[in-house]
């Protein structure tokens, strides 16, 4: 980093990730002068502060990246505090999602045509897969009909699928993570009635965000800040990604009643329209590098 911006001389520095370019970065402090001259802009993405804070060796990372940043560019306002708690004095620009840009299903629909529960299949260090396939099971006959689809499974949700559906005798399909593209998954969402999504740690989920988009009603672990884009009990549900049996009671709640699925439905489509309004999105950031660049 030290040699390309003495060669390049770049207007501002963009660090896009805390825990792998943003530690690049400070060592690149200590091989160069020039670099601590140039504006900073730090993009934190979902669990950079949130998760790794609670890591004495990263949060003394974390905090001095934040204390050389010039403008922090974050996806929500639960980051800003964060950021704030932990030494940042500059200037916060828009907050931008970190996602690109979606398709909306705004045609009113025939609810009993979705015969499918999406999950987001990630069972690791963050992701509580296992959780909502419990949670399903707590359903009991309940629902028997509903296809349950996991996606971007690791080969543990695999496997604990393939159990699931043996002990219930539900319809389950599981993909592993790489094996669909990216409307395949759209695809999925657009026959769900429900998407649930657990995790210990999180920003805006993209996955909830497309689930919304097409239709699906989010259940969604509270570690993420989707608090800001999904209202609790209206739009779907914020929950704790360890509480099985309030999953269960959310799920059972969207499910029995398809008039709740349609107002949460178009509730969601007014909120994503309300945030994601392309010119509005592009503005933020061309005023984001703005505020860099005349910070000095």
């Amino acid at each position: 980093m030290a040699w390309v911006t003495k060669k390049y001389k770049p207007d501002l520095v963009h660090v896009l990730e805390f825990q792998n370019a943003g530690y690049v970065y400070l060592r690149g402090l200590r091989l160069s002068q020039n670099l601590s001259r140039i504006p900073l802009l730090l993009t934190p993405y979902g669990s950079d502060i949130y998760w790794f804070k609670q890591f004495p060796r990263h949060l003394r990372k974390i905090r001095a990246l934040l204390a050389r940043a010039d403008v922090l560019s974050s996806e929500c306002h639960r980051d800003e505090m964060l950021a704030l708690a932990n030494g940042f004095k500059g200037k916060f620009g828009p907050r931008i999602p970190a996602f690109g840009g979606l398709q909306f299903s705004h045609q009113k629909e025939d609810r009993s045509s979705r015969n499918a529960i999406a999950v987001k299949g990630y069972q690791n260090r963050w992701g509580r897969a296992l959780n909502a396939l419990r949670a399903i099971e707590n359903l009991g006959g309940s629902f028997s009909d509903m296809e349950v689809v996991l996606f971007s499974c690791n080969q543990s949700t695999v496997r604990a699928a393939k159990k699931f559906a043996k002990a219930t005798g539900r319809n389950v399909t599981a993909f592993r993570k790489g094996k669909l593209r990216n409307d395949e998954v759209i695809a999925i969402f657009r026959r769900s009635a429900v998407y649930i999504g657990l995790s210990r740690s999180d920003g805006i989920s993209a996955s909830m965000i497309e689930a919304m988009a097409n239709g699906a009603v989010p259940i969604q672990s509270d570690t993420s800040c989707c608090g800001e884009w999904l209202e609790h009990g209206v739009g779907g549900f914020l929950v704790d990604y360890d509480d099985v049996d309030g999953v269960s009671r959310a799920l059972a709640r969207i499910l029995s009643d398809p008039t709740f699925q349609s107002n949460a439905a178009a509730r969601n489509l007014e909120t994503l329209g309300e945030k994601l309004r392309t010119s509005s999105v592009a503005k933020a950031a061309i005023e984001t590098y703005e505020m860099v660049t005349t910070t000095n």
